[in-house]
C-alpha cells in the first residue's frame, strides 16, 4: 500500500488477532505509529480468546495489554470481563464489572451468567435486580441461573413475568424441568413453545432418556430432520444411561460424525455393563485417549475384571507413562481393585502417597474405600477409626462397609454400634426431607412421597437386601451427609430438597417401577 493510515492497520491487527496469530499481531501493533482503542481491543480480544482456548498465560497478557490502554471503552471493559468469566476466575471479572465506568446490558448478562454457573445464585439475582436495561438474553440467563441450581418454581416464575420471549427462553425454561427430573412439566413446555429448534428437542430427549423413556426418544429423535454429534450423543448417552448396551451400539455404528464424546460414551456404557474384553477392543481403537478414557477402563477392570484384577495395576502405570496424569477418579478406581482383590497394604499404600506422589488430595469417597479395604481384610479396628477420624461426616455408605465387614467377621459386638448408627442416619434423612418438603414444596403429594423415602430409607438401612443398594448409596451417601452438616456447608436448603426429591423419584421409577410406588399411594 503507498499509504497506511490508521484503519489499515487496524484492520490487519485485527484479521491477525482474530484468527490466533498473536505475534504477528503484535508485530504490526507495535509497528502501529499511533494505534486507536480499535487496536488496542483487538489484542486485548485475541490474548483472551487464546487464554481460554489455549493456555492461562494468555489471559494474564490479554489483562497487561488492557492495564496499558491510555483510553479505554466499554468494549474493552466488556471483552476483558468476559474473559475471565469463561475461565472462570468470577472474582477478577466481578472486580472489573465493579469498576467499570459505563456497564452495558451484554456486560450484566455475561457477570450474571457467571455467577450462577458457580452457584451465586443470591449474587446473580441481586445483579439482576439492579439492571437498569433488560433484554431477552438477560431474562433467560437468568431463568438459566435458577434452572442450573435447582430453583425451578424461581426460574418459572421469572419466565411468566418476561415482556418478550424468543425460543432461547423458551428452552431455557424447557431445560429447568429437564434438570430437576420433571418430564412431564418439560414436555408441557415443549409441546406449548412457538418454534422448537435443535437445542430444545436434544433437551427433550435428554429428559426422556432421564426418565428411562427411550421410546420416546426414539420416536423425537427420529422425527427430527437435522441432527448434529450432540442430537446423536444424547441418544447414546441415553441408552448407556438406562443400560441399553445393543441399542448403544447400533446407534454408534449408524452416525454419520463421532467427536471424542461419542467414544467415550460408548466406553463408559461397556464398562459399566461388564462387558471388560469390548470396552478394551474399543479403548485401543479410539482415535485419541485422554484421562477420562483411562478412568473408564482402569473402572471396568477394578469393578469386573474377575481374575484379571492385574490389568489394573498395569494399566495404571501404563496411563503414566503415556503422559496422563491420575486424578481422583482414577485412584478410587484403583482403591476399587483393592477392595475386590482384598489387596490391603497395596490400597494402603496408594491411600497414603495420593497427595504427595500424583497430588490428588483424599476426598471423602477415597476414605470409603479405605474402610472398605481394612475392613474386608479383617482389621476392623483400623477401619473403624478410620471411620470417625476422617474429615467428613460419616455416611450411609461408610456405615454400610463397616456393617459389611463386621458381619462378614462374625464380630456382632462392633456391629451392633454400627447398625445403630446407619439407622440413625436413615431417621434423620426421613427427617430433614419432610421438613424440607413442608417448607418448600407444599404442593407434593405426600402420601407417595413418604411411601418413596420409606422404600429408600429401607434400602439404606438394609432391610430389604434384595434392592440394589451400592448405586443409590453412592449418590444418596454425600448429599445426605450435606444435609446433616448443612449449617457448615452454606447450602442452599430448597436446591438440596428439590435435588432430594428427583432423586428419590428416580431411584423408585428405576429400580422399583412406578406401578408399585402408585398403587400403594
Amino acid at each position: 500500500m503507498p499509504e497506511k493510515d490508521v484503519v489499515s492497520w487496524t484492520t490487519m491487527v485485527t484479521a491477525f488477532a482474530e484468527n490466533g496469530f498473536l505475534d504477528e499481531a503484535r508485530r504490526f501493533f507495535e509497528l502501529m505509529p499511533q494505534p486507536d482503542v480499535a487496536a488496542w481491543n483487538a489484542m486485548v480480544a485475541g490474548y483472551a480468546q487464546a487464554g481460554c482456548l489455549i493456555q492461562r498465560g494468555h489471559l494474564q497478557e490479554a489483562r497487561d495489554v488492557f492495564d496499558r490502554m491510555p483510553h479505554k471503552n466499554c468494549i474493552s471493559w466488556h471483552t476483558m470481563i468476559q474473559a475471565y468469566a469463561a475461565h472462570g476466575r468470577i472474582d477478577e471479572a466481578s472486580a472489573l464489572f465493579d469498576r467499570m465506568p459505563e456497564r452495558i446490558t451484554t456486560s450484566w448478562n455475561v457477570i450474571i451468567a457467571a455467577k450462577g454457573q458457580y452457584g451465586l445464585v443470591d449474587e446473580a439475582r441481586e445483579l439482576f435486580r439492579a439492571m437498569p436495561n433488560r433484554d431477552v438474553v438477560s431474562w433467560s440467563s437468568m431463568i438459566t441461573v435458577y434452572a442450573q441450581n435447582g430453583h425451578v418454581e424461581e426460574a418459572r416464575g421469572v419466565f411468566e413475568r418476561m415482556p418478550r420471549r424468543n425460543i432461547v427462553s423458551w428452552t431455557s425454561l424447557l431445560y429447568a424441568y429437564v434438570q430437576s427430573g420433571e418430564v412431564e412439566l418439560a414436555k408441557s413446555v415443549f409441546d406449548r413453545m412457538p418454534e422448537a429448534n435443535l437445542v430444545s428437542r436434544t433437551a427433550m430427549i435428554t429428559a426422556y432418556a432421564q426418565a428411562g423413556h427411550m421410546e420416546q426418544a426414539r420416536s423425537l429423535f427420529q422425527s427430527m430432520t437435522h441432527h448434529d454429534v450432540v442430537s446423536w450423543n444424547t441418544m447414546l448417552a441415553g441408552y448407556g444411561q438406562n443400560g441399553d448396551l445393543a441399542q448403544a451400539k447400533l446407534l454408534f455404528d449408524s452416525m454419520p460424525e463421532r467427536n471424542a464424546v461419542s467414544w467415550t460414551l460408548l466406553l463408559s456404557t461397556l464398562a459399566k455393563s461388564g462387558d471388560v474384553p469390548a470396552a478394551r477392543k474399543l479403548f485401543a481403537e479410539l482415535p485419541e485417549w485422554d484421562t477420562v478414557a483411562w478412568n473408564y477402563m482402569i473402572a471396568a477392570y477394578a469393578l469386573h475384571g474377575g481374575e484379571q484384577q492385574q490389568e489394573t495395576v498395569e494399566l495404571w502405570k501404563a496411563m503414566s507413562l503415556e503422559g496422563f496424569k491420575p486424578d481422583a477418579v482414577t485412584t478410587i478406581a484403583m482403591l476399587s481393585a483393592c477392595i475386590h482383590k482384598g489387596l490391603v497394604e497395596r490400597g494402603r499404600g496408594l491411600f497414603l502417597a495420593m497427595e504427595g506422589d500424583h497430588g490428588v488430595a483424599p476426598k471423602q469417597a477415597h476414605f470409603r474405600c479405605m474402610v472398605s479395604v481394612l475392613g474386608r481384610a479383617g482389621q476392623l479396628g483400623r477401619a473403624e477409626e478410620l471411620s470417625k477420624t476422617m474429615p467428613f461426616v460419616a455416611d450411609s455408605i461408610v456405615w454400610t462397609a463397616l456393617l459389611d465387614s463386621c458381619r462378614a467377621q462374625g464380630d456382632e459386638r462392633r456391629a451392633m454400634p454400627v447398625a445403630e448408627s446407619l439407622k440413625k442416619l436413615a431417621v434423620k434423612l426421613e427427617t430433614l426431607v419432610t421438613a424440607l418438603v413442608d417448607r418448600y414444596r407444599p404442593g407434593v403429594e405426600r402420601k407417595k412421597l413418604a411411601i418413596k423415602l420409606e422404600l429408600v430409607t429401607a434400602s439404606v438401612d438394609r432391610y430389604r437386601p434384595g434392592l440394589e443398594r451400592k448405586k443409590l448409596a453412592i449418590k444418596l451417601g454425600t448429599l445426605v451427609a450435606l444435609l446433616v452438616d448443612h449449617d457448615q456447608a452454606g447450602l442452599e436448603w430448597k436446591k438440596l430438597a428439590i435435588k432430594l426429591e428427583t432423586l428419590v423419584t428416580v431411584f423408585c421409577r428405576s429400580r422399583l417401577g412406578w406401578s408399585e410406588v402408585s398403587d400403594q399411594a
